[in-house]
């Protein structure tokens, strides 16, 4: 694979900087032998055994790999999987939202994911709660400051 894409696409190109561009397995696989992203591992931990595996799982991932580049472990990854989560089950998105909270304990965006959640579950004092904490760790955190102003007028933000 590395042959064709070295000899057939990027050794046809024209215009490349000096040295040439080289793709190598590293490129794609970073340590892996069949490269995934986090996100499709803990999809599948989660399809075979719940949040559980999700937190099991990604304790493993970042205690192997963490530092490689070999897995996103930015503190968004798992806001992204926790919010996709919420459309199924609440109670596993706060689940892995708290996971997220562990390893980024300050994250604003952690919070304002949290008071998204509780505020689609009908608990609006939680929902505050967690949008306050969100602008007190960034006060610049405007979609936050918006879903406050939002649920302290008596709508869902």
């Amino acid at each position: 694979m590395m042959r064709i894409i070295n000899g057939e696409y990027l050794g046809k190109m024209t215009g490349l900087d000096t040295p040439h561009v080289r793709v190598e397995c590293v490129t794609c696989h970073r340590g892996q032998e069949r490269p995934k992203l986090i996100q499709e591992v803990l999809g599948q931990a989660r399809k075979q055994g719940g949040v559980a595996a999700v937190d099991s799982v990604y304790r493993g991932l970042r205690e192997k790999y963490y530092g490689s580049h070999t897995y996103d472990f930015s503190e968004f990854m798992l806001i992204h999987m926790a919010m996709e989560v919420s459309e199924e089950s609440d109670s596993s998105a706060l689940s892995i939202l708290s996971l997220n909270r562990e390893f980024y304990p300050k994250s604003s965006y952690t919070e304002w994911a949290t008071g998204q959640v509780y505020a689609e579950m009908g608990d609006t004092t939680a929902a505050v709660a967690s949008l306050e904490k969100a602008i007190e760790f960034n006060p610049n955190n405007r979609r936050a400051k918006r879903d406050l102003e939002t649920l302290k007028g008596g709508k869902k933000p």
